[in-house]
Formats: C-alpha cells, structure tokens, sequence
C-alpha cells in the first residue's frame, strides 16, 4: 500500500515538473493551425483575423491566438499565383457573442489553400513582352 502511495506522489511530482509550469497552447488561449498549399512549396502566407496578423511560408505550422473573427488567409508564390480562402472558427454557444479572445474558439487544425494563376498578373506581364498584344 506504502509504495502504490509512494509511486502515485511520485508520479504526480514528475508530471508537475514535465510540464515546466508553461501552459500548452490550447490552455493559453492560443491554437496550432497547419497551412498547406498543395503542390506549391514555399508560398508566402498572410493570416489576418481581427487585429492579429500572423506570416508563414508553407508547409507551416502557426501558434494563433484563439478568436471569434473570421481569418483570411491570403497566399502568394512569385508574381502570378495567389489563393484566398475565409476560415469560419467555432464557437460555443456560452461565447458567441464574444470579440476578440474566446476560449472556446477553434479555427480548423489545418486549413488548405488552392493555389490558381492570376490572370490579370499575367496579362500584364505578357504585355510587357510582346507589344503585340498592347
């Protein structure tokens, strides 16, 4: 019985110490949120939600602090390609009409974006090429 007693004290002690007194991410109202841009390495991505802003190159994994607001994600790689997506967090009922911090707000784990050519970009490169088309 002693040493069940022993172990389980034990065991609590080395728990309390792992844990270094620092609060997971969730526990401190922040979140780690993965961005990926299929088939396109290396886009550099703008995450805006409320008046936080975060930057990334994916594939990335980002701390954000946990919101109400509605994120957009804006990614670019080179001059022509762009993706854009709104990320919609949930939120408990008890916080819905909260601003700003919410606990119980979460924004997906992982959030993809589609990377798609920008036409306009590219017609106005084009056009600096070939006067052709001017």
């Amino acid at each position: 019985m002693i040493r069940i007693l022993i172990s389980s004290v034990a065991l609590l002690f080395l728990t309390a110490c792992a844990s270094d007194g620092v609060p997971s991410p969730e526990a401190s109202g922040y979140q780690q949120v993965s961005v990926t841009t299929p088939g396109v390495t290396g886009a550099n991505c703008f995450m805006q939600s409320g008046d936080r802003s975060y930057s990334l190159a994916t594939p990335a994994v980002v701390n954000i602090q946990r919101s109400s607001a509605v994120m957009d994600v804006t990614c670019f790689k080179g001059e022509h390609m762009v993706g854009n997506q709104k990320v919609y967090p949930s939120v408990a009922p008890r916080e819905a009409g909260v601003r700003g911090e919410c606990v119980s707000c979460n924004y997906p784990p992982s959030i993809t974006i589609a990377m798609v050519l920008d036409d306009k970009s590219m017609e106005r490169t084009l056009t600096q090429f070939d006067p052709r088309l001017q």
